[in-house]
């Protein structure tokens, strides 16, 4: 075998062997901080901060036909339901309106909490309160 042949080889394990070796402990560091409460679907209340939905601070889902994203900025807080099988989000905005987006239940919202970090999927959270 040539020394281009090994070089190419070594060059491929190498990048294969470190692709999807993130370690879930890991969560996204989001841009700004947020502070929320966060109540499962259990009823565990649990206060976090570093809070994001899929490494972003907004939430994106579907408004009608259309796909909508809020800013956590403009959130005081989300609950979330199912009807007729589809997962939605009701948001309270700070201004005080109301808007409902359908999301994906599999949607991970991601936070640390005093003893370490949070991972939970929308399908399992009752509701979110931003501080």
């Amino acid at each position: 075998m040539s020394i281009t042949a090994v070089m190419l080889l070594s060059a491929l394990g190498f990048l294969n062997a470190s692709m999807g070796t993130r370690n879930p402990a890991d969560i996204p560091v989001p841009k700004k901080n947020f502070d929320v409460i966060v109540v499962d679907s259990d009823d565990n209340k649990l206060e976090l901060s570093s809070f994001s939905c899929e490494g972003e601070v907004y939430i994106k889902g579907m408004l009608g036909k259309a796909q909508s994203i809020v800013s956590f900025e403009k959130i005081n807080s989300i609950s979330f339901f199912t009807e007729n099988g589809v997962l939605s989000g009701r948001l309270t905005l700070k201004d005080g309106k109301e808007i409902i987006l359908n999301v994906k239940r599999t949607l991970q919202f991601y936070g640390k909490t005093d003893y370490g970090n949070f991972i939970i999927r929308a399908e399992d959270i009752k509701s979110i309160t931003f501080k």
